[in-house]
């Protein structure tokens, strides 16, 4: 209980799912830098991400991803789903901006790469989702829309709500430098 040990069987199909996800991303990246080029473009402050979090959804659905939107009763928070029992795994997506930026700053900004974050989440949503599809394990994948990180912090709203009790894991990714 608790315990892993690797075997080399174990260990060569750990190899084979990583090969895979890594295809899975590949043959989609032009997608992939779509969706953060196009968050990018549109910066939205926190509660206010109503492009966002609205393209994002229905590129999940184009995804075969089911769709629940508006979500804990805020506007521009999401749910996107796939697969069924068993283990759930989610992937937070951020996609709101910061204002003051531009020449003058009186612009948004993604200063902090959320459009990076939505698109990188989004990415592995998908890359998972066809692993699940070739080998057919069990569980669900949910990508979660977390509006106004910068400001008010909606997911402490989804927090309370009790939108995070559906995850075995949950995870979003962040900037960072190769360590080691």
């Amino acid at each position: 209980r608790g315990v892993f040990i690797f075997v080399p069987e174990m260990e060569r199909a750990m190899e084979e799912i990583k090969a895979r996800l890594f295809a899975a991303e590949d043959a989609h990246k032009e997608w992939f830098e779509e969706i953060s080029r196009t968050v990018f473009q549109h910066p939205e402050l926190g509660d206010q991400e109503f492009f966002s979090s609205q393209y994002l959804v229905e590129e999940m659905g184009k995804a075969g991803f089911r769709v629940e939107k508006p979500y804990c009763g805020l506007e521009t928070a999401f749910r996107c789903e796939y697969g069924g029992e068993g283990p759930t795994t989610a992937f937070l997506a951020e996609y709101d901006a910061l204002p003051g930026y531009g020449p003058d700053g009186s612009q948004n900004g993604h200063a902090c790469g959320h459009n990076w974050i939505a698109a990188s989440t989004f990415a592995a949503c998908v890359a998972l989702k066809e692993v699940k599809d070739q080998v057919g394990f069990p569980g669900r994948i949910v990508y979660l829309g977390t509006p106004a990180e910068e400001n008010t912090s909606r997911k402490i709203t989804l927090i309370d709500g009790g939108r995070f009790g559906i995850s075995t894991l949950c995870t979003r990714c962040t900037w960072g430098r190769p360590t080691g």
